[in-house]
């Protein structure tokens, strides 16, 4: 008998107690004397519950491990780029074929280093917590635009390099 089926019979049996076709005594008895049965399963149950909150707390502990692996691969991945882009460049090249694979060291699109955002005009910060608009302060000093004191203190661009492997 499952658990549904021994559940049943006890609602059924508390039907009869309130319809006053058992008495209280006749009632316990025969809730005892099924109990070891209905207990051991709900207990098996509990203890199934118990292993799945287990291995739920075993498999965000994995996922956790596999997270710091993960950055911690890509941190190497990111040494390794840096290290050939520096070797390129102190041997003053910009292209190499290193086997099956081309490497070049490209001009990336220029990146917006803000120096003291303090400085920065209020129109380039976005209605909000202050919160700076580098799209349109990058834009700005992109196209040289004049503002009321000159040119746009507090940012300047700048262009980077890094590695391109085909």
């Amino acid at each position: 008998m499952n658990l549904y089926e021994l559940n049943q019979n006890i609602n059924e049996l508390n039907e009869l107690y309130e319809q006053g076709e058992l008495t209280e005594q006749c009632l316990n008895d025969t809730i005892e004397s099924m109990g070891g049965t209905t207990y051991d399963k709900m207990e098996n149950i509990v203890k199934f519950l118990r292993s799945k909150e287990s291995e739920q707390a075993a498999l965000k502990a994995e996922a956790d491990h596999f997270a710091k692996r993960a950055r911690t691969a890509a941190n190497s991945a990111t040494y390794w780029k840096d290290y050939l882009k520096t070797f390129l460049q102190s041997n003053g090249k910009d292209k190499a074929d290193a086997g099956i694979f081309k490497l070049s060291i490209r001009t990336n699109a220029e990146s917006l280093i803000v120096d003291d955002l303090t400085k920065i005009p209020a129109e380039f910060f976005k209605p909000q917590d202050p919160k700076l608009d580098k799209v349109s302060l990058k834009k700005a000093i992109k196209d040289q635009k004049e503002m009321e004191i000159g040119i746009i203190p507090g940012a300047h661009l700048e262009r980077s390099k890094s590695l391109q492997i085909k």
